[in-house]
């Protein structure tokens, strides 16, 4: 069958107007990152704290080690760590999923879940016990500006008396650390008032030629 040119001119403009209406692309589903989660069949990381060995699954889940298939922590389980600072959201650009873990923090309090929206969060029972290795904090005190340099952890206070400072863990160790502390003067000696350390911290003092002043020193403090 021939077409006249009337005919073919107008199938020529439908194909146009039918292309202009037609999306180059189909519709693409978008889920909000709330509603994204992961499998429990992908292993994300294992880690080790105080209480075993663990596995953490990408649905948010943790089995230990030796036991894989029992579940010690639910992604319900986990509950918030206000104590470690929030990210500062950039809400154009893509956001990770609050569900997803992506990693493990440890310190000597707890062990963290780390998400793929940079939140963490704390699994329930000895999935969440403090991390196996010791922890070692250490510091550069200055006794006379009163400044600290180093670990956060390491406070230091004045008592009032020349050469003896108050320095405060925080958080506490679980256990009683070792803390050695360096004279920071040339000549100078420096070391920790018998009896007073502890799990929060310990007294601090420093001497020159014998005398007790207030000058810059050293601590580190080794444990769990």
């Amino acid at each position: 069958m021939r077409l006249s040119v009337w005919q073919l001119s107008t199938v020529v403009l439908l194909s146009l107007l039918i292309g202009q209406n037609l999306q180059t692309r189909p519709h693409e589903a978008e889920a909000a990152s709330k509603d994204v989660f992961g499998s429990p069949q992908v292993a994300v990381t294992s880690y080790k704290n105080q209480k075993g060995s663990f596995i953490l699954w990408a649905d948010g889940h943790v089995s230990e080690v030796n036991t894989p298939n029992a579940v010690v922590s639910l992604l319900t389980d986990c509950v918030d760590a206000p104590e470690i600072p929030a990210l500062t959201r950039d809400n154009s650009k893509p956001q990770g999923s609050p569900n997803v873990p992506v990693g493990v923090y440890q310190n000597g309090t707890a062990s963290y879940l780390l998400f793929a929206d940079g939140s963490y969060k704390k699994p329930k029972g000895n999935a969440n016990a403090p991390s196996a290795n010791p922890s070692v904090r250490s510091a550069k005190i200055d006794g006379i500006a009163g400044t600290v340099e180093g670990d956060s952890s390491i406070k230091m206070r004045f008592t009032g008396s020349q050469g003896y400072y108050f320095v405060d863990f925080d958080p506490p160790f679980t256990k009683l650390p070792s803390v050695t502390v360096t004279s920071m003067s040339v000549p100078g000696v420096a070391g920790i008032k018998p009896f007073t350390l502890s799990l929060t911290g310990c007294t601090v003092w420093t001497a020159v030629n014998g005398g007790f002043y207030n000058t810059p020193f050293c601590l580190t403090a080794v444990g769990e």
